[in-house]
This record gives C-alpha cells, sequence and structure tokens, in this order.
C-alpha cells in the first residue's frame, strides 16, 4: 500500500487538472494510472471537490443523493451488470454515487438488503426464462410464533429453518432462491 503526502497528492491532481482544462470526474481519476485513485483523495482530503477548493479550481457539480434515488440507481446496475454491483461498480460508473454516498444513505451491507437481491431474482429470473427452472412456490407460514420457511421447487420441499419475524422469513428465501439460481447458471454454462 503506497502512502502518498499531501503535497504528492495535491500536485499530481493540479497537473491532471491543467492537462484536462477543468476537474475531473472520479472515473477519470480512477482510470489514469499516474495518479492515485480518487477513494485515496477522499480518505484524505474528503472528496475531489474539497480536493478542488483547495487548489484553487472550480469543483464539480455536486449532486445531492436521496435514498430513493441511489435505490433507484443500484436497481438499475442490478439489471445491467445481472448481480448486485460492487462498490468498484460504482466507483467506474460516472452517473452512480460513490460507495461512501451509498453507505452513508443505506448503511453498510447495503448489497445484500432483501430489496436488491429480489431485484436481482427479478432480472435472473427474465434472463433464464424457461430454460431453468422457477419455484413453484415460495413459501412460509407462522406456528407457534414463528416462520416457518419451505420454498418449493420441482414439487420438493426445502427446509430453511424457523424465524421470528416475517421479514428474516423472506430473506432467507431471497437468499435460497439466488443460491439456487446462481448453481443453475454455473451448471448450465
Amino acid at each position: 500500500m503506497n502512502v502518498y503526502s499531501d503535497e504528492y497528492l495535491l500536485n499530481r491532481m493540479e497537473e491532471f487538472v491543467i492537462e484536462l482544462g477543468r476537474m475531473p470526474s472520479k472515473s477519470e481519476v480512477n482510470s489514469k494510472n499516474s495518479i492515485p485513485s480518487s477513494s485515496c483523495y477522499y480518505s484524505r482530503f474528503g472528496g475531489l471537490n474539497k480536493v478542488a477548493k483547495k487548489l484553487g479550481f472550480r469543483p464539480n457539480r455536486v449532486g445531492k443523493w436521496t435514498k430513493g434515488t441511489i435505490k433507484r440507481i443500484i436497481k438499475s446496475l442490478i439489471k445491467e451488470l445481472r448481480r448486485v454491483p460492487t462498490e468498484s461498480d460504482l466507483e467506474a460508473n460516472k452517473d452512480a454515487p460513490c460507495p461512501i454516498s451509498v453507505r452513508e444513505h443505506l448503511g453498510t451491507g447495503w448489497q445484500k438488503k432483501e430489496e436488491f437481491l429480489e431485484v436481482l431474482i427479478e432480472t435472473l429470473e427474465q434472463d433464464l426464462e424457461d430454460r431453468y427452472f422457477k419455484f413453484d412456490i415460495t413459501g412460509y407460514w407462522q406456528r407457534n410464533n414463528r416462520y416457518v420457511t419451505e420454498p418449493i421447487r420441482n414439487k420438493k420441499k426445502h427446509y430453511l429453518g424457523t424465524f421470528k419475524t416475517e421479514k428474516r422469513a423472506r430473506k432467507a428465501i431471497v437468499e435460497f432462491r439466488v443460491k439456487k439460481i446462481k448453481e443453475e447458471l454455473d451448471n448450465g454454462n
């Protein structure tokens, strides 16, 4: 891991800004091999726009990300990538919020949120068409104040356990479906 001085980081950025004639975007910084990554600037200075101000350049327009906008962007990336995006995917996409913004709005572990996994399942099931399988029944029911989960595929029950909350039971089914779809894709390729 390289440890750069503040002076080095600012000098490299200033050279790049002069070369471009404007402040670069995070994807431009990340694609330039002769300059440290944008995440290095984020961790040291708090972002590229703060670096621009420090150097006396006009910062890029700052987008105000809302939780709803971030979720919409992530869902569209899931459909495009056919998987839940990684932080590297967000860094590489100039129209996506930076990973720091995503974590601030959605918390850590956002990639495993049930709603994103459901979008992934829907997307993969559309891709699979009838070539693979779909679940006949995705079931859970309440017994003794607990939720029992047993999704059914090809007339075979898959017991996943009992859970205290309905939300956790649904999440277990979603995770199971993602796992099974990935297995089917791996076996089919």
